[in-house]
């Protein structure tokens, strides 16, 4: 199976159409990353940390190949993304440093696996990729095919895992950073949906309610793009200097010193050298990842409550008819957690997900969705 480059989709509408994605070659892996115990971290508040570990397995394989392109998605406390062959020991031994760093660093558990796409397939399954570009500036890599969430199924039942290497170096998580301040709602709501098929034989059917789902959320300001097209609030981010002094090892005095500084510049709009203020929180807004596709719909939309209902019902309908499977989660605002390889460089990537449990909630919640259906 030759490696195709993947198509570019500039519409998100169009993730949803499966016979644009190319089967990823059965030489390359696909690595899975998630915190065990999420939800009791997030019951805790520990929101900012679980989403900063969960894109620093991101971070580090960027890292890794500074000179190729990552696919890879976020889904909130963990990560999922393409190895080629040739980065197999290298990407392992990444996990397995990343892994660690969460025990020590945060008490969190990661657990990382990688898996076999050749393996996929012969679990009856597959995995194909498009890339959605939100802006001219990145792309995000989307996933369907049912490979996604067997591999997630397989390392959670224990297969394919790789262990913390208790005498790894620390993770290379440069650009890694959660700067920003949490994003209030301006509709009335941050809503964090998961939506999933039912199983593989039900695309078309799927496919039709997120037609309908779409043609809601496209009645919301901006389609519920939570970060406003002028960038995310500022404040004195306390606890982001702390999470990028642990990720990174750079001194508290020099990232205060930065951070005042671009809090300063930023705040009042300041334009330095070659770097444009207002177009630069444009594009932290355009590059976020608030919607995705990976074997299912994941969403964080500034929604009014109104809508919150319209939405369910839609969704509600279809589980009834046994088509799909979702969970909501609704909150105040919204966390965005960065990476930023170079800061005067477009190509910044930035994670969205709720400020109080976001994916992490909906996800228990569509598992109590579906017993329940059941």
């Amino acid at each position: 199976m030759s490696d195709i480059p993947p198509p570019i989709l500039t519409h998100f509408r169009e993730t949803l159409d499966f016979k644009r994605y190319n089967p990823v070659p059965d030489g390359y892996y696909l690595g899975v990353a998630d915190i065990q115990g999420s939800t009791k971290a997030v019951a805790e508040g520990k929101y900012k940390i679980v989403n900063m570990v969960g894109a620093g397995v991101i971070a580090a394989i960027i890292n890794l190949m500074p000179n190729k392109k990552t696919p890879f998605i976020f889904g909130g406390d963990g990560a999922s993304f393409l190895i080629p062959p040739e980065f197999h020991a290298a990407a392992v031994r990444a996990m397995a440093a990343t892994s660690l760093w969460a025990e020590q660093e945060w008490g969190l558990s990661l657990r990382v696996a990688m898996v076999p796409v050749s393996a996929i397939r012969a679990a009856g399954y597959d995995l194909c990729r498009a890339d959605f570009a939100p802006s001219p500036y990145v792309t995000y890599a989307m996933f369907s095919g049912g490979g996604l969430d067997w591999a997630d199924r397989v390392m959670k039942a224990g297969q394919y895992l790789i262990a913390p290497d208790p005498f790894a170096e620390k993770p290379d998580l440069k650009g890694l950073s959660c700067r920003w301040a949490p994003i209030p709602n301006r509709q009335g709501c941050i809503l964090s949906l998961i939506v999933k098929p039912r199983n593989i034989n039900l695309y078309n059917e799927f496919q039709e309610v997120f037609s309908d789902l779409m043609l809601l959320i496209n009645k919301l300001d901006r389609e519920g793009h939570p970060v406003p097209e002028v960038g995310p609030p500022l404040s004195w981010p306390r606890l982001g200097i702390d999470l990028e002094h642990r990720a990174n090892n750079r001194p508290k005095w020099m990232l205060n010193l930065e951070m005042g500084v671009a809090w300063l510049v930023i705040k009042n709009n300041w334009n330095v050298g070659d770097f444009n203020t207002a177009h630069y929180k444009n594009t932290v807004s355009v590059n976020s990842d608030f919607r995705k596709y990976g074997d299912g719909l994941y969403l964080t939309l500034d929604c009014s409550d109104e809508m919150v209902g319209e939405i369910e019902a839609c969704l509600e309908k279809a589980l009834q008819k046994g088509v799909l499977d979702y969970g909501v989660h609704s909150q105040e605002s919204a966390l965005m957690t960065c990476i930023v390889p170079r800061p005067r460089q477009d190509d910044h990537f930035h994670f969205i997900d709720g400020a109080q449990g976001g994916y992490t909630q909906a996800a228990t919640n569509m598992k109590k969705k579906r017993l329940a259906s059941a």
